[in-house]
């Protein structure tokens, strides 16, 4: 055995096989010189959340980086270039309740006609101007998850190596869930708590 192997290992890309990788872009537009966020709505015709607002993105391909991710979901969803695109910087990623890892990337986009996004992933897009998240905190509201054990999961090993553990339980995850209404549009879940911590992260730069 080489111990020495791990001393260049970088853990990330083995990309643990049961985790969904994936990355999303806040796209900056400036709209007659105030900066907004564009946001998309999914198409109704989708499996995964269809007709949910969401930010571009998606799940990362084999070999890409989550910027690279970021980039190419964003072209393929909206019809703009990687040229068109300016990346900024990253944002905090999120670990969904799920399991999923989500990696926020900040971005201007330079150029874009509202129109030319794809029609079979995207319903359609909107914009929300900056400063109404600076000005509107979201609603909160309270989940949880717990693990629910299979049929056939082995608490007879609990109970042989761990004694006292007879009535072992799992633990359970409570977390915030956010919702901003803006103009009849409901944006809340992953993608309010992405625009949360973007808020507060240019908050607390301010300061």
């Amino acid at each position: 055995m080489n111990i020495d192997f791990f001393k260049n290992y970088d853990p990330y890309t083995n990309k643990l096989k049961s985790v969904k990788l994936a990355s999303v872009l806040i796209p900056i537009v400036d709209v007659d010189g105030e900066e907004h966020i564009l946001f998309q709505t999914r198409s109704t015709d989708l499996k995964a959340q269809p007709g949910e607002v969401s930010l571009p993105g998606g799940k990362m391909e084999s070999g890409e980086t989550p910027m690279q991710s970021a980039i190419r979901e964003t072209c393929e969803e909206l019809g703009v270039k990687e040229t068109d695109i300016e990346i900024i910087g990253q944002s905090d990623f999120f670990v969904s309740p799920i399991g999923a890892i989500l990696h926020p990337f900040v971005g201007r986009l330079k150029y874009y006609k509202t129109y030319d996004y794809n029609k079979d992933e995207v319903k359609d897009v909107f914009m929300v101007p900056i400063k109404f998240f600076m000005e509107n905190s979201p609603e909160i509201y309270r989940n949880s998850s717990q693990v629910s054990p299979s049929d056939d999961f082995p608490f007879e090993y609990i109970e042989k190596y761990m004694p006292n553990s007879k009535n072992f339980k799992f633990l359970k995850r409570e977390y915030e869930v956010y919702f901003y209404v803006y103009k009849n549009r409901l944006i809340w879940g992953m993608t309010a708590a992405i625009i949360k911590n973007f808020i507060e992260l240019m908050s607390s730069e301010s300061h």
